[in-house]
């Protein structure tokens, strides 16, 4: 082999390899980071809403100086309940593959996050859109359930606690 071709042989590996490992350092992060907003009560989430996608939510925003009434599952169920959802319009955002995002809030934190796919997506795709571990369960997360929630969708659903809901807390008779 001459010099010239060896030259562009050794040239061509370490383009080759200098475009992976500057692909490998700049990935982004994953667009749900699901760790961090199971740690947000709303007002911080609505600041997160604003902050990243421009969207001010009037109740739950960078605004609220002080935490947010949570109400009771027995007689404030509508303050116990209380927590910003993430926009419909924002969705394809995050990722193409999404349809829905639903929160759920009580008592002031968020309960569980409900991400609704278009497609069939397989357990590792989920935990990685959503940047979550490959396996396993972190300790601020309940459980992680991958289900087919439609003919042709999937549902990951994350859960942080157990619901605790009128029935649960023995509100109402004797």
């Amino acid at each position: 082999m001459d010099k010239t071709r060896l030259t562009l042989c050794i040239l061509s590996a370490f383009v080759f390899w200098a475009v992976r490992l500057d692909a490998a350092m700049t990935a982004a992060p994953p667009a749900i980071a699901v760790l961090d907003w199971a740690k947000m009560h709303p007002a911080e989430f609505g600041c997160y809403l604003h902050t990243t996608f421009g969207i001010r939510d009037k109740n739950w925003n960078c605004d609220q100086k002080k935490p947010a009434a949570t109400g009771d599952p027995c007689t404030d169920t509508k303050t116990y309940y209380a927590g910003p959802q993430f926009p419909k319009r924002l969705v394809k955002k995050i990722d193409s593959r999404l349809d829905e995002i639903q929160l759920a809030w009580e008592h002031g934190n968020l309960q569980a996050l409900t991400l609704v796919f278009t497609a069939k997506v397989s357990e590792a795709e989920a935990r990685a859109m959503s940047g979550l571990p490959q396996e396993g369960l972190p300790q601020n997360l309940m459980s992680i359930d991958l289900q087919q929630c439609g003919r042709d969708a999937t549902c990951l659903v994350i859960q942080m606690f157990d619901h605790l809901g009128a029935g649960e807390a023995g509100c109402g008779g004797s």
